[in-house]
């Protein structure tokens, strides 16, 4: 019963995480050009808010990802009786691990986000180079 609880917790925080992301994942660098584009001086920020929310968005997701495997790989990995403890040990190296996710996330979603920023910025100049 236990690892049926495990196993279901898991999958319905992949299939939440679906729904809560769904919908900024599927933006192309043009959808975002198209829907944010204002014809005056300045409108660039509404883009490059798009830009980032679309950088988080993704970020969160692979996250998410990444802790569904983890959690994965935990209840597939056979159990003694000493694992039902906490573990001093595990704690600490947890402790030490995690606030090294929190710089190279930051750094992933800043470059995503420059990214998407330059291929609205292409479209916007190929837009304005037709009319």
């Amino acid at each position: 019963m236990r690892t049926f609880i495990q196993f279901t917790a898991l999958w319905l925080t992949i299939w939440a995480s679906y729904f809560l992301v769904k919908s900024t994942l599927t933006l192309t660098a043009k959808d975002i050009s198209e829907l944010s584009y204002i014809d005056y001086p300045g409108s660039d920020k509404h883009y490059k808010s798009m830009a980032q929310k679309k950088a988080d968005t993704e970020t969160g997701f692979i996250l998410l990802l990444l802790s569904f495997i983890l959690q994965s790989i935990n209840l597939l990995w056979p159990m003694r009786w000493i694992d039902f403890a906490t573990n001093r040990q595990g704690l600490i190296a947890s402790l030490i691990a995690f606030p090294l996710f929190i710089p190279l996330s930051l750094y992933i979603n800043k470059i995503r986000s420059k990214h998407i920023q330059r291929k609205i910025s292409k479209i916007e100049a190929q837009e304005q180079s037709k009319k």
